[in-house]
């Protein structure tokens, strides 16, 4: 297996691990409402109270589940595509995703720093950004 092919393999699971790390957080931040707190529990509460889709009565609080459940899941299959994608993809082509991911990377970092700095979200794609950017730049079969 070639530098630039173990890179991008590299890059493809560390977006399955933030997947699975991802959705452990969805659990303990959204789910497991018996252990929140008071501070937390009234934040949920005062979210569960505006309606925003009064058709199916989603509140404020089930899109933000829904978000965060979007993104645990976008992680995945990204993640999985970008798997079999080192596995089966020449050289060339795979050399070409791995840049598009490293500007997409780099273009979601300034963003999330600029716009919404979350610790988890930029080490996500701050890494992501690392190891795709080590796989366009390595040598390929």
């Amino acid at each position: 297996m070639s530098p630039s092919r173990r890179w991008y393999r590299i890059a493809s699971g560390f977006l399955l691990v933030a997947a699975g790390g991802h959705l452990a957080a969805h659990w303990r931040f959204y789910l497991a409402t018996d252990a929140f707190d008071a501070p937390r529990r009234a934040v949920m509460e005062a979210m569960q109270a505006y309606v925003v889709f009064p058709p199916t009565g989603a509140t404020l609080w089930t899109v933000l589940q829904m978000f965060s459940l979007c993104f645990a899941i976008l992680l995945a299959l990204f993640g999985t595509q970008g798997w079999f994608l080192a596995r089966e993809a020449e050289s060339a082509a795979l050399r070409r995703h791995a840049i598009r991911h490293t500007v997409l990377c780099f273009v979601a970092v300034l963003a999330l720093a600029a716009l919404h700095p979350v610790p988890q979200a930029l080490a996500i794609f701050g890494g992501a950004l690392l190891l795709f950017g080590a796989s366009a730049l390595a040598r390929r079969d």
